[in-house]
């Protein structure tokens, strides 16, 4: 599979060379590969993060573009949804000429990035997920032409509940509504392998994916989320394994913003 979500040194919390991935890419006889760096202005509203350079990061891809002439290295970018970046994040995507646009559910309005542990207190677990997968229904209906919802599940990354399975039947009516908006939009679903001990292979959990392939939905994408060259494409072959059993046999991603299909 086409890993389309990946971090290089262009994103603060990672701090990777380029060449790396190519030359992991290469080792797997791997042709095209998506770069994603982060660009979270969800953050930068609330606590004055990091923002890219994306004049650094246009000149950095075409500078791997032509070292690389066999390799199709193409540029994406990682958003980090909330309603206040949406503005910033219209211009940007109208702007910088993305081969494609994740956009991720990182933080909720006051309550910082669900990384942090400050985020859940005061919270039993079911009002945790609650509050993150409605900001997930929102992000999926919110306007912006973006490819890709990325990670959905990321909150049980880092829950510190002792369950922090993210259950379809716990939250139906929610899921439901996400996944009805993803395909009515036309939108793709990115298989996460990078679920951190969540208790499950990939975000979203198996189960999701199942329920998006029942709802009608077949645009999936792959994504390690990598931050170092280790990780380029870890926990291919279980997704693979995944999707398949699940009934898919197409997985995608995007180049000029345009949808591209392989088999699986």
């Amino acid at each position: 599979m086409i890993d389309i979500h990946l971090h290089t040194k262009i994103s603060y919390d990672s701090s990777e060379n380029p060449e790396n991935y190519i030359a992991a890419a290469k080792n797997l006889g791997i042709k095209t590969l998506t770069f994603s760096e982060h660009c979270d202005y969800d953050v930068f509203l609330e606590e004055g993060g990091p923002l890219p350079d994306f004049k650094e990061y246009d000149m950095e891809i075409k500078r791997l573009q032509n070292n690389f002439p066999d390799m199709n290295i193409l540029k994406g970018v990682e958003l980090g949804y909330s309603r206040d970046a949406l503005p910033y994040y219209r211009d940007l995507v109208a702007s910088e000429g993305f081969d494609c646009v994740i956009l991720s559910v990182h933080t909720l309005r006051g309550r910082g990035d669900c990384y942090f542990p400050k985020f859940f207190d005061g919270l039993e677990r079911e009002q945790a997920f609650a509050l993150y997968l409605n900001a997930l229904s929102e992000s999926v209906k919110c306007g912006l032409d973006f490819d890709v919802i990325g990670h959905m599940g990321y909150i049980s990354r880092y829950a510190p509940y002792e369950d922090r399975a993210l259950r379809y039947s716990e939250f139906s009516e929610l899921w439901d509504n996400i996944l009805k908006g993803l395909i009515e939009r036309g939108k793709c679903l990115e298989v996460n392998t990078s679920a951190n001990g969540s208790s499950e292979a990939t975000l979203p959990p198996r189960e999701i994916i199942k329920r998006y392939f029942e709802l009608g939905g077949r645009f999936v994408s792959f994504g390690s989320d990598a931050h170092t060259a280790a990780d380029f494409c870890r926990g291919e072959g279980e997704a693979k394994a995944i999707l398949r059993d699940i009934g898919f046999e197409e997985g995608c991603y995007f180049e000029g913003r345009r949808r591209k299909i392989y088999k699986i």
